[in-house]
């Protein structure tokens, strides 16, 4: 290399470095290349800040009510509640009939015209025909259950199709399950009297001395039930 172009390098080298220099004295004072002032900047919180800052809890006042249990006793109705109870307890006191004679009743509704085809009007036909027979002295028995069972073993004539068999005919009445239904004829005629208090008689052919009602379904077999007097 001639000694022109070593010269040459060092100047230019020369040259950078002073470019350099100023380039870096202008950062530190604060000045960009045109000498115009930089912008101030907030300082960056440390990561251990900012996570203070996110997750520092927030306290709040939380409203509590404690509820005590009601331990006083009640106090007994009165006025119009009073009232109203009072009756409820004489109409009960009065009803003419115990649960069991309810069941006892339906069980025969039940038993005589328990078909879905069978009427409202035909079941409480049915649970009159009882009613009556309980109360006319031409049937021994003064219950329900006495006038379900007569024939039943006890020398009688039989009044109800389950009872001839001597040996399952009493078993076969506890086994018999009314529907709703008849459990609400057969209330309907407890509560409200009889249809007719001259039937006695309820069969598939005439007896008596004359038919008040009959009931005929064509699909049944035989399809008419007579209620006789």
């Amino acid at each position: 290399m001639s000694k022109d172009e070593r010269t040459y390098y060092i100047l230019v080298t020369l040259g950078v470095i002073a470019v350099i220099v100023a380039m870096i004295s202008s950062h530190i004072s604060g000045k960009g290349r045109d000498g115009v002032a930089l912008p101030e900047t907030e300082a960056v919180e440390t990561v251990t800040e900012a996570e203070t800052l996110i997750f520092e809890p927030i306290e709040t006042a939380v409203e509590t009510e404690t509820v005590e249990a009601d331990t006083s006793e009640a106090s007994p109705k009165t006025g119009e509640n009073a009232a109203i109870n009072a009756d409820t307890q004489e109409n009960l006191a009065e009803t003419p009939y115990k649960t069991e004679d309810l069941i006892y009743l339906a069980k025969i509704v039940e038993n005589e015209a328990g078909s879905d085809y069978c009427t409202d009007e035909h079941q409480r036909y049915v649970a009159s025909v009882a009613l009556n027979r309980v109360a006319s002295p031409r049937f021994p028995g003064d219950t329900i259950l006495e006038i379900a069972l007569c024939g039943y073993g006890d020398g009688n004539p039989i009044q109800y199709m389950y009872a001839l068999d001597p040996n399952e005919g009493k078993a076969a009445f506890w086994n018999i399950v009314p529907s709703e239904r008849a459990i609400q004829n057969a209330r309907y005629v407890l509560e409200n009297g009889v249809l007719d208090d001259t039937v006695i008689w309820q069969a598939n052919f005439v007896q008596g001395s004359e038919v008040v009602k009959k009931f005929t379904y064509d699909f049944a077999v035989p399809p008419t039930t007579y209620i006789c007097k």
